[in-house]
């Protein structure tokens, strides 16, 4: 929310949404001379975490390419916490199941799967001997290379933590040990029907 000077003092009240869990007000000071500045407020709902960049009570700005910065971080930050609050973490919540009880109504198949065969290390992306169709290769529609990230896999055997890198490429994740650079993990991405975050114990 921008204020002129001499604007009434804004309150959340004036604006009615079930959306708008954060407000930041910016008012100015001396607008339009070699000494602007800015004044910042913060206003938020209760169960919205704190989130900063922090700032003193009444701080004020010059206009400078460093305020304009804060004020980015200072609005992202306060849209990330949003999401975090209650509120929109059981609306996410709520929403993440209707998605999927409308994948599972309408976008299932009776299907069943052969269980006798395996999938091979490196050949997802072609068909099988028995399936002479394999699968179309379409230049534009292909992408070499993958998206990866850097992941600790705990090796029960040996039981002690693996560094290792994630890759999820158009047909393919697997899991690489990075100091023998050997796939330990391997699948093909239509066999994945989802993720979920598990926190650590301990």
């Amino acid at each position: 929310m921008f204020q002129e000077p001499g604007a009434p003092p804004f309150s959340p009240r004036h604006i009615r949404s079930h959306f708008q869990h954060v407000f930041i007000v910016v008012q100015a000071i001396n607008p339009c001379t070699e000494n602007t500045q800015y004044r910042v407020t913060v206003s938020r709902f209760k169960d919205v975490p704190l989130f900063g960049p922090m700032m003193p009570e009444a701080a004020t700005f010059p206009k400078s390419k460093a305020f304009t910065d804060f004020l980015l971080a200072k609005a992202i930050n306060g849209e990330m916490a949003a999401l975090r609050s209650e509120k929109f973490a059981a609306m996410a919540t709520r929403t993440r199941h209707e998605y999927l009880k409308d994948q599972a109504l309408n976008h299932s198949t009776s299907t069943t799967l052969d269980t006798s065969t395996k999938f091979s290390l490196m050949g997802f992306s072609r068909g099988s001997k028995k399936d002479k169709r394999g699968i179309k290769y379409i230049p534009d529609a292909s992408v070499r290379g993958a998206l990866s990230w850097p992941v600790t896999v705990h090796d029960a055997a040996l039981q002690q933590n693996v560094d290792c890198v994630l890759g999820i490429s158009g047909d393919s994740v697997v899991v690489v040990e990075e100091a023998s650079a050997a796939v330990i993990f391997a699948a093909p991405c239509k066999s994945v029907i989802g993720w979920t975050l598990r926190p650590q114990q301990g």
